[in-house]
């Protein structure tokens, strides 16, 4: 963890990197999609409704997207990670990590649905783009 106290206007980012390497390389090609479902599928008791609510009412944004990393021993290899990123008003910090921590804890994936529209949503966009 890392702490830079720098003037800000009174606003707090958070930035945090969640290193992959040891993941099963069978999963690996299901990080994209975990990091786009991730803030979007709700957490603990709140539905994703609630959820985006909860972060809109706290925060500015909340994001999860994958991220290649230099690997600090070896600069030939890359570890992948999720980066999440959220920033709010520094009275309202501690409801940002609140909602993180469920987040972490507690995802909503069960919502079969939610994940049926996100993923199509996500395979869109890539046929989309392609």
């Amino acid at each position: 963890m890392q702490l830079c106290k720098q003037p800000t206007n009174g606003i707090s980012y958070f930035t945090a990197l969640l290193d992959f390497s040891q993941l099963p390389a069978d999963l690996n090609i299901y990080v994209p999609l975990f990091c786009s479902v991730l803030t979007e599928v709700g957490a603990g008791d709140l539905s994703y409704r609630e959820f985006a609510q909860q972060t809109e009412l706290c925060a500015g944004e909340f994001s999860s997207s994958t991220s290649l990393v230099i690997n600090h021993s070896d600069v030939s290899q890359f570890n992948r990670s999720a980066l999440l990123r959220s920033f709010s008003l520094e009275r309202n910090t501690d409801k940002m990590f609140d909602l993180w921590t469920k987040l972490f804890n507690e995802p909503r994936l069960q919502d079969k649905d939610r994940l049926k529209t996100l993923i199509l949503n996500v395979s869109g966009l890539l046929i989309g783009f392609l």
